[in-house]
């Protein structure tokens, strides 16, 4: 507690380089963190919460293990940092899963060597759209502007490196321009579409 209240007390060098990186991240957390009397709080943000503050020990499953990146990027980061995150979607709908895959860019483009254990295909998956965007194509500028990205959003893919867990070692996982191949996310993936349909095709022709 006692560096949690030392480090509240000052702004990142990150966050005074680059300021839009709170409002990104206040958006995945849905509010702020706020430490006085040796107490930390949430207040959420303007919304159906009416901006109620509560003690961050009432607050969600997500708000508390949103803690520590937040404190860390708000108070603490800085050009040249190492951040590793082991599986940040803990706890996060899938949409806020999409926008942790943006932030992390942020940080990357920022100068901070970000590493990350993952489950979720929603943030691979992410990472391959942000992938895919560093690419010339027809519409590309279009479909940036439908689905609100900006250039900060789009990830080299130089930058990446991913590795599989498979049989007891790991495994470099393909790159290229349409992102990042994992053939055992891609698998189940696969396998669900593929149930989901030979279920529904029998119910249709059953219900004719």
């Amino acid at each position: 507690m006692r560096d949690v209240m030392a480090h509240s007390k000052k702004k990142s060098p990150l966050i005074k380089a680059h300021p839009e990186l709170a409002k990104l991240l206040k958006d995945i957390v849905g509010g702020d963190y706020k430490v006085e009397n040796d107490q930390i709080n949430f207040t959420f943000a303007k919304g159906d919460e009416k901006n109620q503050e509560i003690p961050l020990y009432m607050g969600s499953s997500a708000i508390k293990s949103l803690l520590d990146i937040s404190l860390y990027i708000n108070h603490i980061a800085k050009k040249g940092d190492i951040l590793l995150i082991d599986e940040p979607e803990q706890n996060l709908h899938p949409a806020n899963q999409r926008k942790m895959a943006r932030l992390f860019v942020r940080l990357i483009k920022m100068g901070v060597k970000v590493f990350i254990t993952t489950h979720s295909d929603y943030l691979i998956k992410e990472l391959n759209n942000l992938i895919i965007l560093g690419n010339e194509f027809e519409d590309r500028d279009e479909i940036m502007e439908k689905y609100q990205y900006t250039e900060e959003d789009v990830l080299d893919k130089s930058l990446v490196r991913v590795y599989s867990a498979e049989k007891q070692t790991l495994v470099p996982a393909p790159i290229d321009d349409l992102g990042i191949t994992l053939s055992s996310f891609d698998l189940e993936v696969r396998e669900m579409n593929d149930m989901f349909d030979d279920m529904t095709m029998t119910m249709e022709i059953a219900y004719q």
